[in-house]
C-alpha cells in the first residue's frame, strides 16, 4: 500500500467520521428541542382551532395494513372528538403508489364520525416541508396540533418553528418493533438532514423544496 493511498485514505475514514458526527449530532439537535411539544395523552394538548394530520399511505410496499396510517387517523378522529380541535387539514400526497394519502384518511375519518365540514384537504402536501410550508402560506394557521408518529413528530416541529407556527404534537399509537418500524426509523434520520439542507437552500429554492 503506498504511502499517497494511505493518507488519502485518512482523509476518507475522517471525512467519515466527520460525517458521522455530524449527522448524530442534527438528530440528536432535533428530537431534544422538540421532545417537551410532543403529547401522547389528550388531556396534555392545548385548545386549537385546526390540527395538522400528515399523509402516509394505508398499505405498505409488502400489501400489509401500514399501522402509522391507522394510529394517525384514529389519533385524528380522537382529538376532534375530545373537542381539542374544530377543524382537521388533511395533507398528504395525492400519489404515493398509487394511493391517494389525503382521500384514504378522509375516508378513514369520516367513518370515525368526524363530520365531513370539519374537514379541508390539502393535496400537495407530498413532503413534511410542503404540508408545514403550505399550512402557513395557503391556509394561514399559526398553531396548530399536528398528528403523526412519535419518530416523525421531532422533524415536523421543527419545521414549524422554522415557519413561524406554534405546535404541539399528538402521537399516542405505537407499532410492534420489526422490520417496518426499523426501515421507517432509518428513513426518518436522514429525512432530518433534508430537512436542515432545505432550510440551508431556502432561499436559493424559493421555499419550493
Amino acid at each position: 500500500m503506498s504511502a499517497r493511498f494511505k493518507k488519502w485514505l485518512r482523509r476518507f475514514l475522517v471525512a467519515c467520521v466527520l460525517l458521522l458526527a455530524m449527522t448524530a449530532a442534527i438528530n440528536l439537535y432535533i428530537i431534544r428541542s422538540t421532545r417537551n411539544q410532543i403529547c401522547s395523552e389528550i388531556r396534555s394538548l392545548p385548545q386549537r382551532e385546526f390540527a395538522l394530520l400528515l399523509g402516509t399511505e394505508p398499505v405498505r410496499p409488502d400489501g400489509t395494513t401500514n399501522l402509522h396510517f391507522l394510529n394517525r387517523t384514529d389519533a385524528a378522529a380522537r382529538i376532534y372528538q375530545a373537542e381539542k380541535v374544530t377543524a382537521l387539514l388533511i395533507s398528504g400526497s395525492k400519489n404515493n403508489r398509487g394511493f391517494n394519502e389525503v382521500l384514504e384518511m378522509k375516508n378513514r375519518i369520516v367513518t370515525n364520525g368526524v363530520p365531513e365540514s370539519a374537514l379541508q384537504l390539502d393535496f400537495e402536501g407530498s413532503r413534511t416541508w410542503e404540508s408545514v410550508r403550505r399550512a402557513r402560506d395557503v391556509y394561514h394557521l399559526q398553531k396548530i396540533i399536528v398528528v403523526t408518529d412519535a419518530f416523525h413528530a421531532p422533524r415536523a416541529l421543527f419545521l414549524c418553528r422554522h415557519f413561524g407556527i406554534e405546535a404541539v404534537a399528538y402521537c399516542p399509537g405505537k407499532v410492534p418493533f420489526g422490520y417496518w418500524s426499523v426501515r421507517y426509523q432509518v428513513k426518518e434520520y436522514f429525512a432530518r438532514l433534508i430537512a436542515v439542507f432545505d432550510i440551508l437552500t431556502e432561499s436559493k429554492h424559493g421555499q419550493n423544496g
